[in-house]
């Protein structure tokens, strides 16, 4: 009799062993996200990077040289079509920041042969149904000058015109606090479970 009850509550231990995983998978892979709109003020490039400062932030721009060599050859075939561009900064907290540039083509403007060339050759994608986007992307660290590296901060750097930029921020659900906080309301519906079935956290 004990036996079966045993095998009973087994499928049941199972379940709830597959749903406590699951709250705590939902918890990590959710995030906060906030934007905020800036302005590049100074700039510096060099052969292997470019650095850009935001309000009091300064960011360290690198990608491959294939990467480089592909934005100078669609910047000089095509920036004569450009209609409009977009920068922006992605950070995801205490892990990654990417930067892109984005640049927007009147899709009326170009004919079969050139779109397909723009999709070849630099992944163009359809924006809204009337442009064509193609996108550059950079890795971006934080630059903090010092003994070895230049503050950019000074009129040579600074831009004539500050270029806009939308800065994007990925803070992951755990770390702004509020998995902790949804683990301890639900605690009233897992932790007997947990108990019962001799779960282990």
């Amino acid at each position: 009799m004990i036996r079966n009850e045993r095998l009973q509550f087994k499928p049941l231990k199972k379940l709830w062993s597959v749903i406590f995983i699951l709250c705590f998978f939902s918890i990590g892979c959710s995030s906060h996200s906030s934007s905020i709109r800036k302005e590049i003020t100074h700039a510096k490039f060099t052969d292997n990077c470019v650095v850009i400062e935001i309000g009091n932030e300064s960011y360290e721009l690198q990608a491959s040289s294939h990467t480089i060599q592909k934005f100078k050859d669609f910047y000089r075939d095509y920036s004569s079509k450009i209609t409009k561009q977009s920068l922006n900064l992605t950070i995801l907290t205490n892990r990654k920041t990417d930067f892109t540039y984005s640049f927007f083509i009147e899709a009326n403007r170009l004919d079969k042969k050139t779109k397909s060339k723009l999709e070849s050759l630099y992944q163009a994608k359809l924006y809204k149904d009337k442009y064509i986007m193609v996108s550059f992307t950079a890795n971006a660290k934080s630059y903090y000058y010092g003994k070895e590296k230049e503050n950019i901060s000074v009129n040579k750097y600074k831009l004539e015109n500050p270029i806009p930029i939308l800065i994007t921020e990925n803070t992951p659900f755990v770390e702004t606090g509020g998995g902790q906080a949804l683990l301890l309301l639900t605690m009233p519906v897992w932790v007997p479970f947990m108990i019962l079935f001799g779960l282990k956290v």
